[in-house]
């Protein structure tokens, strides 16, 4: 177990996280099963405060502290339904939205029509409505739908976290 500590700590500082960030290692406990809620090992009693944004070590997006308890917390996965957040797709930092579908499923929604999306293209938090630091990878871009009624696209997001190969997470303690 320390083993696996050292080296997501080793990952983490290769990525310059820890100049970025303040940050806190967190173990994940499991998932509760209703909904697309995740259990880590830490707590109010660690300096864990609902709201906090959580990472996986490869700067990949998991989601917010959603509710604190004194040894562990609930970690509300940006897949939930309904939670939705500002982010940019690709290089040329297209402005969209994500919202959670629930099952671990998510939609970008409100890509203009006019904008080049190609299926691939990554996906990065952004800052506008200062729910998470800009930057984060969250996934990328899949099947890409027109909408006959308004002026936007939409497109399946595939998450760049795997639920079932799921070890440490980051908590981003201040950004």
């Amino acid at each position: 177990e320390l083993e696996k500590e050292n080296r997501v700590l080793r990952e983490a500082l290769s990525l310059g996280l820890r100049e970025e960030f303040d940050l806190k290692l967190v173990r994940f406990l499991g998932k509760d099963s209703s909904e697309d809620v995740f259990l880590i090992d830490k707590g109010s009693e660690d300096g864990i405060k609902e709201g906090q944004v959580v990472i996986l070590p490869e700067k990949v997006l998991i989601g917010k502290v959603m509710k604190t308890y004194s040894n562990f917390s609930k970690v509300k996965v940006f897949t939930f339904k309904n939670f939705s957040f500002d982010v940019e797709i690709g290089e040329s930092e297209i402005t969209a939205l994500v919202k959670g579908q629930g099952n671990f499923r998510a939609k970008v929604e409100l890509i203009p029509k006019e904008k080049q999306v190609l299926s691939g293209d990554k996906v990065f938090t952004s800052s506008l409505g200062r729910n998470f630091p800009k930057g984060i990878l969250v996934g990328e871009i899949e099947n890409i739908k027109d909408s006959n009624i308004s002026g936007f696209k939409w497109a399946n997001l595939k998450p760049y976290f795997d639920k079932r190969k799921l070890d440490y997470f980051f908590v981003i303690l201040n950004f």
